[in-house]
């Protein structure tokens, strides 16, 4: 049985529960909410004034609520005995329907012959923009720093909601060749440094990470921390089996933290700045500045040079353009790496040969590796990137269309080492980051909102850390994670040693 820590409430539920027949079973669920340090509990739901709770079969299933009170202690529910397990929603609401606080649980058998316990992870939620991201890690208030600082790293996130962080570009005493990653359990909020010994060298940053369907796990490019080189290898290793599945609440996560090297490729070039895709689960597409691309097969664990019209789609700029790759996993819309550069871009299953066709029309200027979200089968958006203070670092693309429209920015909005993650509802939430631009305000958040022909944009909660060069993730249970980079403060650590969480 997994120990949880920060245990905000452990709650004792009645459930009333349909049985074959029409009569009522009475069963007990604990609900045990989990909360992190910062801020507290108190001060993050002061405008609530009820709790709702929602039985799914999804995590992202949308359905109306099973039942609000106005305290978590009042929840009564009705609903149908079954051996299938679910996941229960917690969320708190203020006055006019507002989300604040939210939390999804790992999948749960609400048995009605036992009393179960059911951990939620709750945090503040994004619907929320005068809310602040609550803190899982850090040197404050009572949490847990991270294993070591985290910056520039990869972070890998598995189904079962564990996050793999891989290298950093610090040099200090708390991680070396032998130690340079760990796993980070989200429900439990629990880390372990992972040994790396033996795996050449994961102790670099600006590399790439990639997880295929089969649990598989690259690493390529880079620059060695501590040894001032360019590692020109792709390392494969193999995840536990348990990290492709959801959260388990009474599987025991020690030995999760073995990881096998498996296999190591050598690169065509070193990429100092590598950068890279999947497609089809098990081919990555990898390129950098002014080097040819290249792709990798998982099938055959070979690698090759890009073949078809690989030359019209990165042109030998010296500048890398981003992609945003679609839900099919076999195309991608490009765009930057040269002037007005954009297009679409088909990847062929199984051989190296790529089709480009690119938008004409399009005017924008010089993009250098904008952050690139599909939002649906057709259309993306590009972030950041921008080589002149004046262009908008917003720009929206067409695909069916072929254009590529220019999303004028608020001048609170970053410029560089901000994330950007996709929600549900086709929305981007934006987090951190920086600007030259004398009104921009560090640590806040935005929520980029498509509608008939553009984009609207939102503020967000404030971060509770003013990070920058962070790394994002998107969790199975609806939160996004924020961990590492850097901060605006003379603290340097206070970025690179927390990781902080959002709902939605």
């Amino acid at each position: 049985m997994i120990a949880y820590s920060r245990i905000l409430a452990a709650i004792l539920l009645s459930l009333a529960m349909a049985g074959c027949g029409d009569e009522l079973i009475d069963s007990k669920a604990r609900i045990q909410l989990l909360w992190g340090c910062s801020p507290e509990y108190s001060a993050a739901t002061s405008g609530v004034t009820s709790y709702c709770l929602t039985v799914l079969s999804d995590p992202m299933e949308h359905r109306p609520t099973d039942g609000c009170a106005g305290t978590i202690e009042g929840l009564r529910i009705k609903i149908k005995a079954s051996p299938n397990p679910v996941y229960v929603k917690i969320e708190g609401i203020d006055p006019e329907g507002t989300t604040i606080i939210q939390g999804i649980s790992p999948p749960v058998v609400l048995d009605p012959e036992s009393e179960v316990t059911v951990p939620v992870p709750m945090a503040p939620s994004v619907a929320n923009k005068t809310g602040t991201a609550l803190l899982l890690w850090g040197n404050a208030n009572g949490c847990e720093p991270l294993p070591f600082p985290s910056v520039y790293g990869t972070a890998t996130a598995f189904p079962s909601g564990h996050v793999l962080m891989v290298g950093t570009d610090v040099v200090e005493a708390s991680v070396d060749d032998t130690r340079a990653a760990y796993l980070l359990d989200t429900v439990a909020q629990s880390s372990r440094v992972l040994s790396t010994v033996g795996s050449n060298t994961l102790y670099r940053a600006h590399h790439i990470a990639a997880l295929l369907d089969d649990g598989r796990v690259l690493f390529a490019g880079g620059e060695a921390t501590n040894a001032g080189f360019f590692p020109q290898d792709l390392q494969v290793f193999s995840a536990s089996p348990v990290l492709m599945r959801p959260y388990d609440r009474v599987q025991d996560y020690t030995a999760a933290g073995n990881f096998n090297r498996i296999g190591s490729v050598e690169l065509a070039y070193p990429r100092p700045r590598a950068r890279g895709s999947v497609f089809f689960g098990d081919q990555v597409l990898i390129y950098s500045d002014g080097d040819a691309p290249e792709m990798f097969f998982g099938d055959t664990n070979t690698r090759t040079m890009l073949g078809g019209g690989y030359a019209q789609a990165f042109p030998n700029t010296g500048l890398s353009p981003g992609l945003a790759v679609f839900p099919d996993r076999s195309r991608a819309l490009l765009l930057g790496g040269d002037t007005n550069h954009a297009g679409r871009l088909v990847v062929s299953d199984g051989n190296p040969n790529v089709t480009f066709v690119s938008f004409p029309g399009a005017t924008f200027g010089v993009r250098k590796a904008p952050i690139g979200i599909a939002l649906d089968n057709t259309r993306a958006v590009f972030l950041g990137g921008t080589e002149i203070p004046t262009d908008t670092p917003i720009l929206l693309v067409d695909g069916q269309a072929g254009t590529v429209t220019e999303i004028p920015a608020p001048p609170t909005f970053p410029i560089v080492g901000f994330t950007a993650d996709l929600l549900p509802d086709g929305s981007v939430l934006v987090c951190g980051g920086s600007s030259g631009n004398p009104q921009f305000l560090p640590g806040r958040t935005f929520i980029l909102k498509p509608n008939q022909g553009g984009l609207s944009i939102f503020d967000g909660p404030a971060l509770n850390v003013e990070r920058m060069d962070h790394r994002s993730v998107r969790l199975p249970d609806r939160r996004i994670l924020l961990i590492g980079g850097i901060t605006f403060s003379g603290d340097y650590h206070a970025a690179a040693l927390s990781a902080e969480v959002l709902s939605f």
